[in-house]
């Protein structure tokens, strides 16, 4: 009896002894950036006109993630639990699916497009891609232009790279 008693001691500790680090959810931290071009007619006409964007985020393995989307004239933060649903964002919404422990999906709904992001990370990797599709009978793209909605005949992602750290 008595050395049972010692055991479960012994075991208690054991667990008590684990350092905070190893304790907390895995997370791996990511920073992205993407070049795209566009063609608009409304609010301002552009005509393969290119930009830039980036952004940061990080996927914790409890199945949360965060992300922020900064644009030329936009900033959207995405922020996603389990069972979480869309939010409110310029124009539309965003939701943060994350699809296993180490892929996540981002996504800035209007009332036209879906902007996609996908990213599979993990320790000292990452990999990702973007598009932007069409909804059934829309003809073009909707995105965010001087903080006014714009519709655009191309929305096209060109480049994507993201570093996990």
């Amino acid at each position: 009896m008595r050395r049972s008693a010692v055991l479960l001691i012994w075991v208690a500790l054991m667990f008590v002894s684990v350092p905070a680090s190893a304790q907390k959810a895995a997370a791996v931290n990511f920073k992205f950036d993407f070049d795209n071009v566009i063609t608009c007619s409304r609010p301002i006409n552009l005509n393969n006109k290119e930009g830039s964007g980036h952004g940061s985020g990080v996927l914790h393995s409890d199945g949360t993630a965060s992300f922020d989307l900064s644009l030329a004239t936009s900033q959207i933060h995405f922020d996603q639990r389990l069972g979480g649903g869309p939010s409110p964002a310029p124009f539309g919404t965003t939701r943060l699916n994350v699809v296993n422990r180490n892929q996540l999906r981002a996504v800035w709904s209007f009332p036209n497009n879906d902007i996609v992001m996908n990213f599979k990370v993990g320790p000292g990797s990452c990999q990702a891609s973007g598009a932007s599709h069409l909804r059934g009978g829309a003809r073009e793209h909707n995105t965010v232009i001087l903080g006014q909605l714009a519709y655009c005949s191309q929305l096209r992602i060109t480049r994507i790279s993201c570093t996990a750290f």
